[in-house]
């Protein structure tokens, strides 16, 4: 709110002077309201900062509260579970290699030779520098790290490997949120670990050096180990135009989390209380020194009291009562209300996250699964983006160059990578929520031929040359077998 002076009044008194009246205030309001100045909006933010300024300041301490959260907080913890479920799944996000002859139809031989040999580097002794995670386990600490941390790492190492490559997740606390500095030869920067050119193009990641075999990791002033970024992927999910670093997931919702957790625990600890027999014995006129039937630490007497029991009260003492009422049935209204808000924070719906199917029918349901499911396959995407395409064609580069694949005993020559970069990624689909309307509509589709069946067979999560291949399979064996079954609808 702006207060500017107003016009001067002047009056004529008894005497026939002039007389000045006060100058009056007159209210003068912003443009748009909430760009007011008031005591209401005194700690609101009215100057913007950049992106980078944001995260530089709040990134650490965002990122301690948020793994807090997600080690003791059961709907965050929830959440992990709810990404590594609905964005890898039980497969992994699968390759699908669609090189094709120059007449356009698909070389499936060679096809299927790259994706074994793809299946054979994601086993955890050939795609991990420490053996220890497989690729399907790498793509659920990417995008759970990024949740949880707002962003990952991994350093790809050329030469090791029985397919000359392998990688290491980075935790992104080796990535110093504090190391910058203004002036580089060439024009370039360090903004927060990120050596960058006069574009703001990534050159090189500086990362502490941390040996394997530390106990923990050194956070305080620690050499920097210079990696170029070609051997760097940095994954994270940017709210705004040049954020060069992650923000955890959970940061809108941290809050509500917290205070959620302490009225869970209040109101647990009330429910316990008022479930026990408690009260005061107080001593009536002819009451004498009680004694109890034991003593406490501090040689204080007391009563032993179990439930369904009744007790014997000392002579001359009445007893008053301790009886809470608290919780209330407001409780569970108000976890809603506070489960409502996380689950909008996070990009999920409240029956997801909550597990609370109560009053749901068919239609709410498949409107909050439809949006749900937008979401995951987004991210879905992002890990595609972010880890899977840019792994896999350095390694298709690497292997081809190593003549480490071949179709018989020919190698496949390197002039084949431009074609082998085409490969589709088929990540988790889901059942829906009633199978049989929605495969009705799909059959529809495809009779109108508004859908194609490789179409629907992909949305199931399948690879469609996978299924004709098992259909033909399958009905090669019962013909063999001499076997017969009805003939199906499409059949």
């Amino acid at each position: 709110m702006i207060l500017s002076v107003g016009p001067l009044r002047v009056s004529w008194g008894e005497s026939g002077r002039r007389r000045r009246s006060p100058p009056t205030l007159a209210r003068r309001s912003a443009a748009y309201a909430a760009a007011e100045s008031s005591l209401l909006t005194s700690g609101w933010d009215s100057e913007p900062k950049t992106p980078d300024e944001e995260i530089e300041t709040t990134l650490r301490r965002l990122r301690a509260r948020s793994r807090e959260r997600v080690r003791n907080h059961c709907y965050a913890r929830r959440f992990q579970i709810m990404l590594k479920t609905n964005t890898v799944g039980p497969q992994g996000i699968q390759i699908q290699v669609q090189s094709t002859f120059p007449d356009g139809r698909l070389d499936d031989a060679l096809n299927s030779v790259v994706e074994a040999a793809w299946r054979d580097w994601s086993r955890p002794e050939n795609c991990d520098v420490a053996e220890r995670y497989s690729w399907r386990q790498m793509q659920e600490l990417w995008i759970t790290t990024i949740a949880r941390d707002g962003e990952c790492l991994a350093r790809l190492y050329p030469d090791r490997g029985p397919y000359g490559l392998q990688l290491q997740l980075i935790d992104p606390e080796m990535l110093p949120v504090d190391y910058n500095v203004d002036a580089l030869p060439g024009g370039g920067a360090i903004r927060m670990g990120i050596e960058i050119d006069s574009v703001g193009k990534p050159v090189a990641y500086h990362l502490r050096k941390a040996a394997a075999t530390d106990r923990y990791y050194t956070i305080s002033i620690a050499p920097y180990e210079r990696i170029p970024a070609r051997w760097i992927l940095h994954g994270f999910v940017p709210d705004a135009i040049g954020q060069r670093r992650g923000i955890p997931w959970y940061a809108a919702a941290l809050n509500e989390m917290r205070h959620l957790g302490g009225y869970t625990e209040a109101a647990v600890i009330a429910a316990r209380v008022g479930a026990a027999k408690g009260g005061w014995l107080k001593p009536t006129e002819t009451g004498e020194g009680f004694v109890g039937e034991d003593e406490d630490e501090e040689k204080r007497p007391i009563i032993e009291a179990e439930p369904g029991t009744l007790g014997e009260l000392p002579q001359g003492f009445d007893v008053v009562q301790f009886t809470p009422e608290y919780p209330r049935g407001e409780f569970p209204e108000f976890v809603k209300a506070m489960l409502r808000g996380i689950a909008s924070a996070l990009g999920v719906s409240y029956t997801s996250l909550a597990n609370d199917l109560e009053n749901v029918n068919y239609s709410s349901a498949r409107v909050g699964v439809l949006d749900e499911r937008a979401v995951f396959e987004g991210l879905q995407n992002s890990i595609v983006e972010g880890l899977c395409r840019p792994v896999y064609e350095r390694w298709l580069e690497i292997v081809l160059l190593g003549g480490l694949i071949r179709i018989g005993t020919e190698r496949i020559p390197i002039e084949r990578w431009q074609k082998l970069r085409n490969v589709s990624w088929q990540g988790r689909r889901w059942p829906w929520v009633d199978p049989l309307k929605d495969a009705q509509a799909a059959t529809v589709d495809i009779e109108q031929g508004i859908r194609s069946r490789s179409e629907a067979i992909r949305e199931r999560g399948r690879d469609p040359d996978e299924v004709w291949r098992e259909i033909a399979k399958e009905r090669d064996q019962l013909q063999e077998l001499g076997l017969k079954f009805p003939i199906l609808p499409g059949g």
